[in-house]
């Protein structure tokens, strides 16, 4: 069984194939698994068409984002990108990179959170990735969020006291 993940700054989506077996320990789409000292982790079919929609949105709108990582304002921090990361065995992880550089021909950064499955990938690894390879970007400017549009669909996906949480780990609002 492969599974994908996809992990978000303060909080993370745990995307799982259809028609996977569930057990009674395994958390429903849309809620969360809470971790002690490590992003929360919400649970999410990797076929979901909304966060498929997001990234394919995302993508598009990655020369947008460039253009402000490559001459940020004062007010805007925060600068990350989504990647997939996978290691041998089939897992695939989505995470964030911070801490960007663009050398013109590829985005390098630092892991940004701690992977739930990667055993050769931590927080703070350093890592590259081409721009073609980008599942989403963010950045904040005056205390909102710009792009994070898998960010945007998991907020939707929520239900319950899960977005609750979602919404109050988030270091900055939603429009």
């Amino acid at each position: 069984m492969r599974r994908r993940v996809l992990l978000f700054i303060l909080s993370a989506a745990l995307l799982t194939p259809t028609g996977c077996r569930r057990t009674s320990s395994t958390p429903r789409e849309g809620e969360l698994l809470r971790r002690l000292n490590n992003p929360s982790v919400a649970y999410v079919a990797a076929d979901n068409a909304l966060l498929k929609q997001a990234s394919a949105e995302a993508r598009k709108t990655v020369p947008a984002f460039l253009k402000q990582l490559l001459a940020p304002r004062p007010n805007q921090g925060h600068f990350s990108v989504k990647i997939e990361l996978r290691e041998p065995g089939g897992i695939a992880e989505a995470v964030w990179l911070t801490g960007l550089k663009h050398d013109g021909k590829a985005i390098h950064g630092v892991v940004g959170n701690e992977p739930l499955h990667l055993r050769a990938t931590h927080l703070g690894s350093k890592t590259w990735v081409r721009e073609d390879q980008i599942l989403d970007w963010m950045y904040v400017e005056d205390g909102r969020l710009h792009g994070g549009y898998t960010l945007r669909a998991l907020r939707e996906i929520l239900v319950g006291d899960a977005r609750v949480h979602f919404e109050q780990s988030m270091p900055f609002a939603f429009d």
